[in-house]
């Protein structure tokens, strides 16, 4: 039934078509985030998985769960990924991921602008550009929809009128072909008139000429 209702509804019809138009595009834009994301993830593990983990206590960096930083979110791939999915969306990526692993006291001046290099340059590519790829592909794909519905519109506009202008016409020519078979019909019971009249006469001046012929042969 809630398939029906988009069958129904014009405007939930248009866009199911453009969502479902818009999944190659879509397709090649994750599968781009994907393998970016895959990468990061891995050169986050080599990097960052013992950040904050060795060293003495003043040293270790502790997350709000009380865990070591580097272990948490980078100690794995998986959790690397789920890491920088964490960043795409934007939830407290630089002061919760970011900031404690570039600022811990291990790291020279040289490993904090690595560091931050890193994860600003992940955030611009994949919370930035690609993010903003998908999107673009849905306008895309929403704006050829538009179009391709005012293109059937106008089309069926013109077929409308047309048909219109064909029935006025046929009508128009209809209605004079019954006058023309009208006039016909008056034509052809005037004709049959004039013959019966004409066989009247006809008969009429045969009884004269018998009669003329009787009289002078007495």
């Amino acid at each position: 039934r809630i398939f029906r209702l988009f069958r129904k509804v014009k405007s939930l019809n248009r866009i199911l078509s453009m969502l479902l138009n818009a999944v190659p595009g879509m397709l090649n834009a994750f599968s781009i985030l994907i393998i970016l994301t895959c990468v990061y993830s891995l050169l986050a593990v080599e990097f960052f998985r013992l950040t904050g983990c060795r060293g003495t206590e003043e040293e270790t960096i502790l997350s709000g769960r009380g865990n070591c930083v580097g272990d948490e979110y980078f100690g794995t791939f998986a959790r690397a990924c789920y890491t920088f999915f964490q960043m795409m969306t934007g939830e407290s990526w630089s002061e919760a991921i970011s900031r404690p692993i570039i600022w811990q006291k291990l790291h020279t001046e040289r490993d904090v602008a690595q560091s931050g290099m890193f994860f600003v340059s992940f955030q611009i590519l994949a919370g930035f550009i690609l993010v903003n790829v998908v999107v673009a592909v849905l306008l895309d794909n929403m704006v050829d929809t538009h179009s391709e519905d005012d293109v059937e519109e106008m089309l069926n506009a013109e077929d409308e009128q047309i048909s219109s202008i064909t029935d006025g016409v046929t009508e128009h020519v209809m209605a004079r072909l019954g006058q023309f078979e009208q006039r016909l019909d008056d034509l052809s019971e005037d004709v049959q008139t004039n013959n019966r009249q004409q066989g009247e006469l006809l008969k009429q001046l045969h009884e004269l000429t018998d009669l003329v012929r009787g009289r002078q042969s007495l």
